[in-house]
Parts: structure tokens; sequence; C-alpha cells
């Protein structure tokens, strides 16, 4: 089992998702080629062979960048990006949409020539790139957003020159300009498009990475915007990049990556590509996403972990399978279980000073270990400020580790959370609406307990972790 699939050798990134015939297709990037997984329940994957390989060093498509996958007439579809980077200094485009096809949706055969340059004067030639495709019913004809830059207007101004650029076509062959489905002019790119209609809205998806690597969206009434951006307009958290989403016609997921770190070392930056990371996308009552854990994912979980609550510090009650803080005033801890690598815990919490001005600091404490406690990470929860974030022991030292790393999200009086551990990756889940993801390499093993001070008024209960 891997929940978080990555390759034996190498690592993931841009992942294209696509459900055909009762089975998730998972294509992504390796290097230069696509590579392909399937699953029906992103807990086992199968890999297939590779679906797209380079076509070599003189070729437009040498490397094999981001693109969408679609049925049309019983053939699978791959529209792609054909990336050569000597080509701009040949005076050819370095980037164009190509196109493939497969009777089975394993073996593809490319289509010669280019599906679309970008030709124009408004057009940046660099950019033109992660071709999405979907049908659009009420139209009767096909859509392709595309990642692509002005040259002209404001876009003048340095790195503000991204739009998501729109064509139409009926044949997926010949297509047509519209104008921009979103040009904000904020961004320096909006990698990775994705576009979809839940309930009676629609839903943009790109990546930027002006600031940190973030995975926006955008909500609107209609495919052509105006496009509103939510309070919370991020997915996934820092780590989490290039997610695009698939549906089985019942259930929609978010599937993307989660990056890893240079060394693999807690102290070292993110680097580009990781591991598959997949959330369950709901929609809340205002209109906006809400990112929740697999069901399925949950139940393999399926070695429950016994808990054994054991107070190591401050002060706490013990009762009926809860654990209640009554004013915290300084630091106290319940050990609960002990445990290592590849687990699954959810637990839920009542705030019973969710009034009091203080943020009140609890937490859930992992792998702990050494007779004081020395090291460890956790979960902490500032109920009272909406924030949840990782944290871990040495914190100043590691200060740079889990910057912008906060999870902002609704903490009412009680809320549940649930938090899976598989090889250094992590994803935490708040409500089964609001989700982050995260690397921790350090620490392997060791204590699993709960923790809480300034006052907190806490009582946890429903307690379970387990494993596989």
């Amino acid at each position: 089992m891997n929940i978080f699939y990555h390759p034996a050798e190498g690592r993931c990134g841009d992942f294209i998702p696509f459900y055909f015939k009762g089975e998730f297709h998972l294509f992504y990037i390796h290097g230069a080629p696509w590579e392909h997984i399937s699953t029906t329940d992103f807990v086992n994957f199968k890999e297939h062979p590779q679906a797209l390989e380079s076509g070599g060093d003189d070729a437009q498509d040498k490397a094999v960048f981001t693109g969408s996958v679609i049925e049309k007439d019983g053939k699978v579809h791959i529209i792609y990006t054909g990336h050569n980077e000597t080509f701009d200094k040949q005076g050819q485009y370095q980037q164009v949409v190509m196109h493939a096809v497969s009777d089975d949706c394993i073996n593809f055969e490319k289509i010669p020539g280019t599906v679309l340059a970008p030709e124009g004067d408004e057009f940046g030639k660099a950019s033109w790139r992660d071709p999405f495709v979907y049908f659009n019913e009420d139209e009767g004809v096909y859509h392709m957003i595309l990642t692509a830059t002005h040259q002209t207007g404001v876009s003048d101004l340095y790195r503000r020159w991204a739009i998501t650029q729109l064509f139409k076509s009926k044949d997926l062959e010949n297509w047509e300009k519209c104008e921009p489905t979103y040009a904000p002019y904020t961004y320096d790119t909006h990698e990775c498009p994705d576009i979809f209609k839940m309930g009676e809205k629609w839903y943009l998806i790109f990546s930027t990475y002006s600031k940190t690597w973030e995975t926006r969206y955008r909500v609107s009434d209609t495919p052509y915007g105006p496009w509103e951006i939510p309070i919370n307009d991020t997915l996934g958290g820092k780590a989490f990049y290039a997610a695009k989403t698939v549906s089985d016609g019942k259930d929609r997921y978010l599937v993307g990556w989660t990056a890893l770190k240079e060394g693999l070392k807690d102290s070292e930056k993110y680097h580009w590509g990781g591991c598959l990371t997949v959330h369950k996308v709901e929609q809340n009552p205002d209109g906006t996403m809400a990112l929740g854990a697999i069901p399925s994912v949950e139940k393999a979980f399926d070695k429950k972990i016994e808990i054994k609550p054991e107070i190591i510090a401050g002060s706490a009650n013990i009762s009926g399978g809860k654990i209640t803080f009554e004013n915290a005033d300084k630091f106290s801890a319940v050990k609960i279980a002990e445990g290592k690598d590849n687990f699954f815990a959810k637990f839920k919490v009542k705030n019973n000073n969710v009034s009091n001005v203080f943020a009140n600091n609890f937490e859930f404490v992992f792998f702990g270990s050494g007779e004081i406690l020395e090291n460890w990470y956790s979960i902490k929860i500032e109920a009272n400020n909406n924030i949840a974030y990782l944290e871990r022991t040495s914190a100043f030292f590691f200060d740079s580790i889990f910057l912008n790393e906060n999870l902002n999200c609704r903490l009412d009086k009680e809320f549940e959370v649930k938090l899976f551990i598989e090889n250094t990756c992590g994803a935490l889940y708040i409500n089964d609406a609001y989700a982050i993801s995260f690397r921790c390499y350090d620490f392997k093993e060791g204590v699993f307990a709960f923790a809480a001070q300034d006052r907190a008024q806490i009582e946890i209960s429903d307690i379970e972790i387990s494993t596989y």
C-alpha cells in the first residue's frame, strides 16, 4: 500500500487525472515523459507502460509537459505540451500544444504536427503550456484553457503577464481563439489550469510560484467569469502543487503532489516534485471549496493502536475515553500511545473557552522521543484564532521549515481532526473541509500525546490511532 504514491526511482510531478471505465487513470511527469498509474480506491495503484515518451533531442516534444485527457467517440485523446528549450534560439516556438490518441487508454500514438502555437503579437512565446480540455455541454463544443502570457498593456510590468487563455473547437483539431478566461495580470503564470462545474458554481484552479508554490482557485456563475476570489483562495498548503480534479460522475477529487525536500531533511527547502496527494472535493454552503479525507483511504488503516492515556506533565482529567484540560495554566500533556511511521489519527475536540480573547494552545504530538521528550512533531491548534499548523522541536533553529504552513480554518466550539502520515508525507484535515500537506523527515517513531497550555479548556474524545 502506498497512499502517497511515488515511483521506485525519482519523483512525481504534475498529475493529469482521468476517469475511464471504472478506474482513475493518473498520468504524471517523470522527467521528460509521461508515466501512468491507475486506481479504483486511491489506496492500491497499478503501474502501466509509459504513456508518452520524449520525441528526442531534435523534436518539438523533447520534453512532454502537462496537458489533459478526454474521451471522444470511443477514443481517448491526450492534449499535451511539447517543449524544447533549444527551439527558441532557432526562431521556433519553445512550447506548443500537441495531440496523441488511444483506443484503450494504455497505448497512445502521437499525431504529428502542432495543434496550437502562441501565434499573435499579444502572446509571449515562452509560456504556452498545460492545456486543459473539457466538453461544454451548454454550448456543445470543446473548451481548451491553457497558461499563456500577454505582452501588451498592464502585462508589460515585470512578471505580471500571466493569463488563462481560452480556445473552442467542435472536433479537437480546429481551434478558435477567444478572449482570455481569466486575466488579472497578477502572477507570473497560471500553471496547470483546471475548470469544472459543481452544483450551480464554476471553479477555476491554477498554480502559481510568484510568492511560494501555491495552488489557487476562483469561483464564478459562468465558465467565463467574473471570477470571485475566496477569502482563503489557496488549496492544500505550500507543499501541495499543480493540482487538478477528476470525477467519477459521483464524487470529485483534487489530485496533486506534495513536494519533497532537498536532502530529505526537515531543515532543507522544498524541491520541485514529490509524491501523489489526493483530497476529496466538497462544496460549502457559501460556494467555497472544501477538501476532506477519502473514506477508502481511512478504511485502509485497519489495525488499531491501543489507546492508554497517561499524564506526563501538568494536569488533566482522564475519564470515559475522554481527555480534558481545564484552565491549563502551565504546559500539560497526556501520552496516549506509541507508534511509528504510517499511521492515521482522528479525534474530536470541544473548545470550552471559545469566548476567551487569547488563543488556547492545544496540540497533538507525534513521534515524541527522548527521556524528557526532546524530539517531537506536533499539530498545533489555536482554536480561538482559527489556525492550525505543523511544528517541531527546536522551532527556532528550524524557523524556515514550516513558514507559511498555517492552515486557516473555521474552528467552532466543536471540530474534528484527521491526520495521515506515511513515508515522511503528511496530510491534515479539519472537519473534512480544510486540508494541508507537509513533510516530516527527521523523526519516524515515538510517543503520541495531547498537550495544552495558556488556560486552555479543551475536551478530546473519539480518539483513534491506526496503522496498516
